[in-house]
C-alpha cells in the first residue's frame, strides 16, 4: 500500500492536456496536448497510475474538458497515435446535478 502514495523518477518531461473524447463503456478517449503542438493521444482509463484516479474514470469516466498530465508514449509499431500514459487528473470540470436535465431539455 505505501506504493501507492509513492513518485517513482521519470526522465521525460509531463505534458498536460484536455480530454476531447471519452467512451466510458470502453474506457479511453483522447487528450488534446496543451503543453505542446502535438496530434491528440490516446488514453486508456488503465493509464492512470493513481489507483483513486484509475477508480473513478472507471466508473464515472471523464468529460469533455478534464485536465490531465501524463508522459506521452511515441506510437509503437501497429498503432496510430501516440499515447499519453502514467496519467493523473489534474481537474475535472464542474459536473451538474442530474435533475437540472431536464431544464435544460427546452432550447429555443
Amino acid at each position: 500500500r505505501s506504493r501507492s502514495g509513492s513518485r517513482r523518477k521519470i526522465k521525460r518531461g509531463r505534458e498536460s492536456g484536455t480530454i476531447n473524447t471519452w467512451n466510458t463503456e470502453k474506457q479511453f478517449g483522447f487528450v488534446s496536448c496543451t503543453t505542446s503542438n502535438r496530434a491528440d493521444l490516446f488514453l486508456h482509463a488503465e493509464y492512470f497510475e493513481d489507483l483513486d484516479d484509475r477508480n473513478k474514470v472507471k466508473t464515472r469516466g471523464l468529460r469533455r474538458g478534464d485536465k490531465v498530465a501524463f508522459i506521452v508514449e511515441e506510437a509503437q509499431a501497429g498503432k496510430k497515435s501516440a499515447q499519453a500514459v502514467d496519467a493523473e487528473i489534474i481537474e475535472t470540470i464542474k459536473r451538474s446535478p442530474s435533475n437540472s436535465k431536464s431544464r435544460s431539455r427546452s432550447r429555443s
